[in-house]
């Protein structure tokens, strides 16, 4: 029987081999080819990981007969009774070694028609030392995966109690991985133009470091939210700046105020509209431009409106064990008001769980949410029980919403959020606006009533847009603070949810 020679050549061409990516097949392949065998890779279970030849329906038939019928060699090695065994199986040789002795599986089989050289099993054995370097790297790897998806599904779990103002446990968790929470921050929210999120994430990554949290956005596919340390300044300023830079045809950032933990999702609302001003920033970066926001004017007499309008909700109750509770239908119902079909995305729940907690909200409420009126009251009620303040009881009536929309800071607001609009061209965009709102906001509505094509209907839009510096066609959307300053400004609102 002539011997296998395996010389310095062989060795350095095999460590080469080892290293590749495919370096299982590689080595699989050079060993069939040098031997004339058959050379199968099984995992711990027993199931073919990889092969070669790798050959046609017949070939793989025939493959499986060979495994069944050397069945029981295989097991006494896979259980670690035996390091190696061997097998005559009629035509066949078998030889069976485990890969790594010190855990279960992998095995290395090797069959040959006939017998196998002299030398044979001394270059199986070189052989499999280095399957089991590439094993085990490849197990790092899939480790090293598996770890980094675990830490990024808790990222948006902390992000999701933190937007829902569950700032305990978000601290908990955020302990259990380690770090910490920053007590006041700044919400960045950076768009990929390309689509490669990874990519993007890497790159936000060489400049946040440490400074800041990256998580993707469950909500949409092509953002990245970004929380960064707001606890001194001149490092936020930095950040900025580093931001600021690589913003370009590929990313899009949008930055929020600093605000305290609590207002995290106020943050986040706020570098969403600064992203829709940064789409045609021709610096592709844009700050967010504050205004007082329309919850932080109505004081008490709000939050007794707003607990009065959710009290059938607030006070609903499972009928059985497994039905929601009236805190998932209030955090269904705010996340679906401000991102509607990309809610089940952002609560991670299917979108048919989203519609029939919807449906039970309608019954609950006794409203149709397919009126915008009736979602601009419901967000703004959500909202005002969301904000912490004091909670003393306002004596007689609970008010309705013309009174709490009666004074004069909020008619200064409903001014100032269309200041804008009435700057640049007050005829066009005050007609598109209230046709785009008289119709739910829907475009297909909006275009037939204006006279206009779809996407002339859309163009307009982002004109406005891009004049009020807030997002109108995505959400968060600012269509609810618009409806209620025309109305105001109108003098005509009337309460759709009394």
């Amino acid at each position: 029987m002539a011997d296998v020679q395996f010389d310095q050549r062989d060795l350095r061409m095999l460590l080469r081999e080892a290293t590749r990516p495919d370096g299982t097949r590689m080595l699989l392949r050079w060993l069939a080819e040098r031997l004339g065998v058959r050379a199968l890779l099984l995992n711990r279970f027993g199931e073919l990981v990889a092969s070669y030849p790798e050959g046609p329906e017949p070939e793989t038939a025939r493959e499986q007969d060979l495994l069944a019928e050397a069945a029981d060699t295989i097991a006494s090695v896979l259980s670690q009774r035996f390091h190696a065994a061997a097998h005559d199986a009629g035509t066949h040789s078998v030889r069976v070694l485990a890969v790594d002795a010190e855990q279960l599986g992998p095995v290395l089989v090797v069959a040959r028609r006939g017998a196998f050289p002299d030398d044979a099993n001394a270059l199986i054995a070189d052989v499999v030392r280095l399957l089991r370097l590439r094993w085990r790297a490849d197990e790092a790897d899939r480790r090293r995966a598996e770890l980094e998806r675990a830490e990024s599904l808790n990222r948006e779990a902390i992000l999701h109690m933190l937007m829902v103002g569950q700032l305990d446990g978000a601290r908990r968790a955020a302990g259990a991985l380690g770090q910490r929470l920053p007590d006041v921050l700044r919400v960045y929210l950076i768009e990929c133009a390309g689509g490669d999120r990874a990519e993007a994430a890497r790159r936000c990554s060489l400049v946040c470091g440490d400074r800041a949290w990256i998580i993707p956005c469950p909500a949409y596919h092509d953002q990245i939210i970004v929380l960064a340390s707001a606890s001194d300044a001149g490092t936020l300023e930095s950040l900025d700046d580093e931001l600021h830079e690589i913003a370009d045809g590929a990313l899009c950032i949008g930055a929020g105020e600093v605000v305290p933990l609590r207002d995290t999702a106020a943050g986040y609302r706020q570098a969403f509209h600064a992203l829709a001003v940064a789409r045609s920033n021709p610096t592709r970066f844009a700050l967010f431009s504050p205004r007082a926001e329309l919850d932080a004017l109505l004081g008490v007499e709000g939050v007794v409106w707003a607990r009065a309008v959710l009290a059938p909700l607030l006070d609903s109750t499972s009928e059985r064990g497994q039905d929601p509770d009236s805190g998932e239908l209030l955090a269904t119902l705010h996340s679906w008001l401000s991102f509607y079909g990309r809610a089940a995305a952002q609560l991670k729940v299917h979108r048919n769980t989203v519609a029939t907690r919807l449906r039970r909200i309608e019954r609950t409420l006794s409203c149709d949410l397919t009126e915008l009126e009736t979602q601009a009251v419901l967000h703004l009620a959500v909202r005002l029980l969301d904000r912490p303040r004091r909670t003393a009881a306002v004596r007689g009536a609970v008010p309705d919403l013309d009174s709490v929309l009666d004074t004069d800071p909020v008619r200064q607001w409903a001014a100032a959020v269309l200041a804008p609009i009435l700057d640049k061209d007050p005829r066009l965009f005050l007609d598109t606006l209230r046709t785009w709102l008289v119709n739910n906001a829907r475009l297909d509505g909006t275009a037939a009533a204006l006279g206009v094509s779809v996407p002339g209907a859309r163009k307009r839009l982002l004109r406005i847009e891009e004049a009020l510096g807030r997002s109108l066609l995505n959400g968060p959307s600012a269509r609810y603070d618009l409806l209620f300053a025309l109305r105001i400004r109108q003098r005509g609102w009337t309460d759709a949810a009394s």
